[in-house]
């Protein structure tokens, strides 16, 4: 099958296969708080959200992204000092809104904020289980 001009690296069997995770519309606010950019940042922090070799086809953000084994362990290691308390520091709530991140509304406050670090302790376990299997993860903005 044609995946457009880039292909993944390798075919992977269906064991190292598991559960997506959907962390819904707060993939922004998670990409912002850990590298503090609306769409840019540096590696490993930047592939936790946006990162990776784009493969197929536009999907609406963007064709779908693969991380390789050694990048996702990549990831893994920066985020294990990286914990909500890390992130409710880095919070600025003018800065969010200035940058136009998305499903962010300033009046929300603390609660808001609670919803993107939610599902930031779920991206960094699902990194660091991915890490521990030796997987690779396939990532997408729908």
């Amino acid at each position: 099958m044609e995946l457009g001009h880039r292909k993944p690296p390798s075919i992977v069997s269906t064991s190292q296969i598991f559960e997506p995770l959907r962390i819904d519309k707060s993939w922004h606010g998670i990409h912002f708080l850990l590298t503090g950019s609306k769409w840019g940042g540096s590696r490993p922090l930047f592939n936790v959200v946006l990162g990776g070799k784009e493969f197929g086809r536009d999907l609406g953000y963007g064709p779908a992204r693969y991380l390789t084994p050694a990048e996702v362990n990549e990831v893994a290691v920066a985020l294990d000092d990286i914990t909500r308390e890390t992130l409710r520091a880095r919070f600025n709530p003018k800065a969010m809104t200035k940058a136009d991140i998305y499903c962010w509304y300033e009046d929300e406050g603390e609660e808001g904020l609670d919803y993107f670090l939610n599902s930031y302790v779920e991206v960094r376990a699902y990194f660091q289980d991915a890490a521990r299997k030796g997987n690779g993860i396939v990532l997408c903005v729908l």
